[in-house]
C-alpha cells in the first residue's frame, strides 16, 4: 500500500473527508479529496478514496477514471484494483471486473507477510472473483447451450479433421458426464453417501481435453460443493489417499498395500484417482484465485507420482497398470504445469525469489518435446482429431510457444542490439511453428501468428514477409471467430489485438499501392 507522507494541509482535507466518508458524507467527501488532489495530483489514495465515494454515490464511471489514475500512479496498489473491479461490476462489465478482482488477488500475494487488513481484503476480492464468474454464466449460458451441446455424434463425425470444433465438442461431452454424476450422488441415512464413479475420471479428461472450454451449467459456488462431496465419496469407493500430500507418501503407501493384498487392482484405482483429483485441485485453483505457486505444486504433484509410478512398476503391462501412467498422459499433464509454471515467473516477487526461472521454462518445454519425440501418434490416433489435437498436436504446440516466450523475455538481458534481433528471430520462428501445429479456425492459430509478428518486427523483416503473417491472421480471423467468439480470450480483449494486426495490414498495402513502401524493403527501416 502507498505511503507517501502528505503535506500539512493535504492531510487535514484528507482526515475530513475519511471522517466524511465514514458518516455517510459522501458527496461533501468528494469535495474535500478534490481539493488535497490540487494540492497533491499525484497521491494514488487520493485518487483511490475518491472512487469510493462515487462507488457509494452509484456513479461507476468516475469511479473507474480515479481508480485507474490510482493505479496508474501505484500499478501495486491492491485496494485500487479492488475499487476499479466494485467500478466495472457497476457498470456490468463482469469479465473486466472479475480480471481485476484478479490483479487485487495478485498484489494482495505479493505482500510479506500478509496483515490482517490484507488477509480481509483477499477473502473480500476472492468472493467478489467468485461472483463475477456467476454473473457471468448466466451472461454467457444461453449462447453456449445453443451452439454447443445439441451437435451430435453423427455431426461430430462429420467434422473436418482440421477445426478446433472437435476439442469443444469432446470436452463438453467428458463435463456433462462429469457433472451429470455429481449431481446423481444421494446421500441416504447416517451420512452414507451413494452414486456411480467416474466423475473424476471424466472432470479431469475435460480439463487435459481444452480447459478453455469448461463452461458449467451450474454456478460456481454450488459446484464447488457438489465436487467436495463427490470427490470424498470416489475417495472412499476406491480407497484413495486424497488427504495425504506427499507423492512420495502416497507410493509408499500403493507399497504397503499392494505387499498386503498381491493384487495390482488394489492401488491401481486409488493411485489414478489421486492423479487425477490433484489436476482436477490445480484448475478449480485457478478458477478460485490461489496463489499462483500453489497451482504449479498441484500439477507437479500429479506427474511426480506418476513418473514415480513408472519407476517403480515398469514392467506391468499398460493396460493393467492403466492410461494415467502412460507417456500420453504424462505429456499431457506437464502442459498445465508448464503454463502454470510461466505463470508464477510472470509474478514478480516468485520471480526474484529464484524458483520460477527462464531456464527452468526452457527445460521443461523440452522435456515435453522430447517425451512427444518418444512417443510419437500412431496412425489411427492421427485419424482421431478428438484424441491427437489435446494429447499430440497442441501439447507441441504450447512447448513451442513456451520456447518462443523464453527467448523473447531473454531480450531485456542482453546489451547489443544483434543480440536482442537474434532472439526476437528465434522467437518468432518458435512462434511460427507453434501456430502451424492448431487448426486455421483455432483461436490459438491466430493469437500466436499475431506474437510471432510482433517478435519478427524487432528484427530485419521485408515488408512482404510481414504482409505474408498479416494475410494469415486475416483468413483466419472469421474462421476463429465463428467459434471462439464467447470464450476467455475473446471476453479478455486478446482478441482485440487482432483487429489491430488487420488495421495495420491494410495500412501497409496502402502504402505499398501509393509505392510508399516497396515489398522488399526492411521494415524496421521504415519505422
Amino acid at each position: 500500500m502507498p505511503t507517501t507522507i502528505l503535506p500539512q494541509d493535504a492531510a487535514q482535507l484528507k482526515a475530513e473527508a475519511d471522517a466524511l466518508f465514514a458518516n455517510a458524507g459522501f458527496s461533501k467527501a468528494i469535495k474535500k479529496y478534490a481539493a488535497a488532489i490540487k494540492i497533491v495530483p499525484d497521491n494514488a489514495i487520493l485518487y483511490s478514496n475518491r472512487s469510493a465515494c462515487y462507488i457509494r454515490l452509484q456513479r461507476y464511471d468516475d469511479a473507474r477514471k480515479d481508480a485507474e489514475k490510482a493505479i496508474e500512479l501505484d500499478k501495486t496498489f491492491a485496494r485500487a484494483w479492488g475499487r476499479l473491479g466494485e467500478a466495472f461490476e457497476g457498470l456490468e462489465d463482469f469479465q473486466q471486473a472479475k480480471e481485476v478482482y484478479g490483479k487485487a488477488i495478485e498484489h494482495i500475494d505479493c505482500v510479506i507477510p500478509l496483515s490482517d487488513m490484507h488477509k480481509k481484503l483477499r477473502l473480500k476480492y476472492k468472493a467478489c472473483f467468485v461472483d463475477m464468474e456467476g454473473k457471468l454464466y448466466e451472461r454467457v449460458k444461453a449462447v453456449r447451450e445453443e451452439d454447443i451441446p445439441r451437435v451430435s455424434t453423427k455431426q461430430l463425425s462429420a467434422l473436418p479433421m482440421e477445426t478446433s470444433e472437435h476439442m469443444i465438442l469432446e470436452t463438453t461431452k467428458a463435463l456433462k458426464k462429469a457433472v451429470a454424476l455429481f449431481k446423481s450422488l444421494k446421500m441416504i441415512s447416517n451420512n452414507v453417501l451413494i452414486g456411480e464413479r467416474g466423475g473424476i475420471e471424466f472432470l479431469c479428461d475435460a480439463i487435459l481435453l481444452d480447459e478453455r472450454c469448461i463452461f458449467f451449467d451450474i454456478k460456481l459456488c454450488d459446484f464447488f460443493q457438489m465436487y467436495k462431496q463427490y470427490v470424498e465419496f470416489e475417495c472412499c469407493q476406491c480407497k484413495g489417499w486424497i488427504n495425504v500430500l506427499d507423492p512420495h507418501e502416497v507410493l509408499r503407501l500403493a507399497k504397503q498395500r499392494l505387499a498386503e493384498t498381491g493384487r495390482w487392482e488394489s492401488i491401481r484405482d486409488p493411485l489414478s484417482f489421486q492423479v487425477r483429483a490433484w489436476i482436477i485441485l490445480g484448475f478449480i485453483g485457478q478458477a478460485t484465485y490461489s496463489p499462483r505457486e500453489d497451482l504449479v505444486e498441484w500439477y507437479s504433484r500429479s506427474k511426480t507420482l506418476i513418473k514415480l509410478v513408472r519407476q517403480e512398476w515398469p514392467d506391468i503391462p499398460s493396460e493393467t497398470r492403466g492410461s494415467v501412467f502412460d507417456d500420453v498422459f504424462l505429456n499431457a499433464v506437464q502442459i498445465p504445469y508448464m503454463k502454470e509454471y510461466r505463470k508464477a515467473y510472470e509474478v514478480e516477487h516468485l520471480r526474484k525469489s529464484g524458483e520460477f526461472t527462464l531456464d527452468g521454462l526452457m527445460a521443461l518445454a523440452n522435456e515435453i518435446l522430447a517425451g512427444l519425440d518418444n512417443r510419437p501418434a500412431t496412425e489411427a490416433e492421427r485419424a482421431t482429431p478428438a484424441f491427437y489435437l489435446p494429447f499430440f498436436a497442441y501439447p507441441r504446440a504450447q512447448a513451442m510457444a513456451a520456447k518462443a516466450y523464453v527467448y523473447a523475455s531473454k531480450r531485456e538481458y542482453v546489451t547489443t542490439e544483434e543480440e536482442k534481433q537474434q532472439l526476437s528471430c528465434k522467437a518468432g520462428d518458435a512462434y511460427m511453428k507453434s501456430a502451424d501445429l492448431y487448426p486455421e479456425d483455432d483461436e490459438m492459430h491466430c493469437l500466436t501468428l499475431h506474437d510471432a509478428l510482433h517478435c519478427y518486427l524487432d528484427t530485419k523483416i521485408t515488408v512482404r514477409d510481414i504482409l505474408k503473417i498479416m494475410e494469415r491472421i486475416r483468413v483466419s480471423y472469421p474462421k476463429m471467430r465463428r467459434i471462439w467468439s464467447d470464450y476467455d480470450a475473446a471476453f479478455a480483449r486478446d482478441h482485440k489485438s487482432l483487429g489491430l494486426d488487420m488495421e495495420m495490414e491494410e495500412y501497409m498495402r496502402n502504402a505499398v499501392a501509393t509505392g510508399t513502401f516497396q515489398l522488399d524493403m526492411l521494415y524496421n527501416l521504415l519505422s
